[in-house]
């Protein structure tokens, strides 16, 4: 086995740095269903929040008001209960 300076030197990584890409992003978008004022996907208006703002999932799996599930099937290696809960982002 050569010595650790040699295979050190071998590896294609020599610490390299790339510049940081600069992206400029809209204050605004008018097709962005998170921005204050927009329609969301369940057709709510967002309000007008000037700054950070949680938003409710349109598409929660799991919900605060959940419909009671009875399994109806008795298959021991599978156990189905209900959730219930709330998913923000």
């Amino acid at each position: 086995m050569a010595p650790r300076e040699e295979t050190h030197l071998n590896r294609g990584y020599r610490g390299q740095q790339e510049a940081a890409i600069q992206t400029t992003l809209p204050k605004y978008d008018e097709s962005c269903y998170l921005c204050p004022g927009n329609k969301r996907a369940q057709g709510d208006t967002n309000p007008n929040y000037k700054s950070t703002f949680v938003f409710v999932n349109d598409y929660s799996a799991v919900k605060e008001d959940q419909v009671e599930y009875k399994q109806t099937e008795d298959n021991s290696s599978m156990l189905v209960t209900m959730a219930q809960g709330s998913n923000s982002l």
